[in-house]
């Protein structure tokens, strides 16, 4: 079974057909067809032109064109008759229907415009400027994602928002530094059909590690899947070139999260200092709380560091461990990571590091329940007074005063509201 780790607002690089190797945004992950896929926006290439331009005839003023036809009138045979009004007429019917094929033929390549700065033509479809096309997970990586700058020039030359708001790959205004922790991007190891195969996607899988030392396009990484256990005792020590392993700048996202304090290295807020209001991946939004308007402002993940680590106490429920109780990884259990708090109404998330798969996934709250006490995270630990923040609207919901019993699932077990809510929803 494949588990993508391509999240939507990621940078992709194409891996097959017509824009192999090019690099683009994820907008989303599609599923309606019955097959998964993601829209992903490109900088569009021209077709080529498969029917040759007709070739223009000279001039018939000029010179060599008249000692042709001189030569062809000294040599031709006195038998042959020039054509007759009637042999004219029939030749221009026989043009007229291809010349009115052709004419249908430019018509099917019109443009038609579907929406705001949204054109379709011969089956393409182009948002402010770029194609919108839709791509399987085994035709697209996260993996090596480097940006010329031809494609970097073409991206800022759109005006579609996403591409406003979201950094493009710089790894030249990429700080990174010993001692941090990272969360690295890498291929699985071939197995015997990609071997025969190489047309066969590789599998991507994402670890967490420890910098250990910094070259200039390259860091030397030390996975946390080779830390001492604590309590356990061994005289076993594993030598560094077997634990370490070198690996490009371009794989590696640093490992910030909600609440933590940072500083901008580079880039155009190089300097100035807040805490993480969001993560979304690659960048961060941050708020410099001794700015007088206070607005937050967006830079790349792998552009700040960590000038003082949030408290556990802000974040509720990290660490605890919870199993999967529908979606894609049912009945999987992992640990909880992180908390994003709900926006717009919307539902409270956990990233979830899955023990089995050894990935870190994005889950709602409401599609787990604590392990041990097989119910919502939200009632095993309730939120305190200042993790309000990372409560769900729905949570709060009771029933009536005049509803004597409650809604009965389909297996005879009582409903909470919120549920009930969620099924009329």
């Amino acid at each position: 079974m494949v588990h993508p780790s391509i999240k939507p607002l990621e940078w992709v690089r194409v891996t097959r057909g017509l824009y192999k190797d090019d690099v683009g945004l994820v907008v989303c992950r599609e599923t309606s067809t019955g097959v998964r896929r993601l829209a992903v926006l490109l900088v569009p290439r021209l077709h080529r032109n498969v029917d040759s331009p007709p070739v223009r005839p000279p001039h018939p003023n000029h010179p060599l064109a008249r000692a042709e036809n001189y030569a062809d009138d000294s040599t031709s045979s006195p038998a042959i008759v020039a054509p007759t009004p009637c042999s004219s007429a029939q030749h221009s019917q026989v043009k007229r229907p291809q010349a009115r094929k052709r004419k249908q033929g430019d018509g099917s390549n019109a443009w038609k415009q579907s929406g705001h700065k949204t054109y379709e033509m011969a089956g393409d479809k182009f948002c402010h400027g770029l194609l919108f096309a839709y791509f399987p997970y085994t035709s697209v990586s996260d993996i090596d994602v480097r940006m010329d700058m031809s494609t970097r020039r073409f991206f800022q030359a759109s005006t579609h928002p996403l591409i406003q708001r979201i950094h493009m790959p710089l790894p030249e205004n990429w700080v990174f530094q010993p001692e941090e922790s990272v969360e690295v991007i890498y291929g699985a190891p071939l197995t015997d059909q990609e071997k025969q195969d190489r047309l066969q996607p590789q599998q991507t899988y994402r670890k967490t590690g420890r910098i250990d030392q910094v070259e200039q396009d390259r860091c030397l990484i030390h996975f946390d899947d080779y830390n001492d256990d604590p309590y356990m005792e061994t005289t076993l020590r594993m030598d560094v070139e077997e634990t370490d392993v070198w690996i490009s700048k371009t794989n590696l996202r640093k490992r910030i999260y909600i609440g933590d304090h940072v500083e901008v290295l580079a880039g155009d807020y190089r300097g100035r200092h807040g805490f993480v209001l969001s993560n979304w991946g690659l960048e961060v939004d941050i708020v410099d709380m001794g700015s007088e308007n206070k607005e937050p402002f967006n830079v790349a993940i792998n552009s700040c560091r960590i000038t003082q680590a949030r408290n556990d106490v802000t974040i509720p429920w990290l660490n605890c461990r919870v199993t999967v109780i529908r979606g894609q990884y049912f009945n999987y259990t992992g640990i909880v990571c992180d908390v994003i708090p709900p926006r717009s109404n919307g539902p409270t998330m956990l990233d979830v590091s899955l023990v089995n798969l050894s990935h870190t996934v994005r889950i709602r709250h409401d599609d787990v329940l604590d392990t041990c006490a097989n119910k919502p995270l939200y009632e095993v630990i309730p939120l305190q007074p200042h993790q309000q923040a990372f409560q769900k609207a729905s949570w709060t919901l009771t029933y009536a005063p005049t509803v004597s019993r409650p809604a009965i699932d389909p297996q005879g077990r009582p409903l909470p509201p919120q549920q009930y809510f969620t099924q009329q929803h």
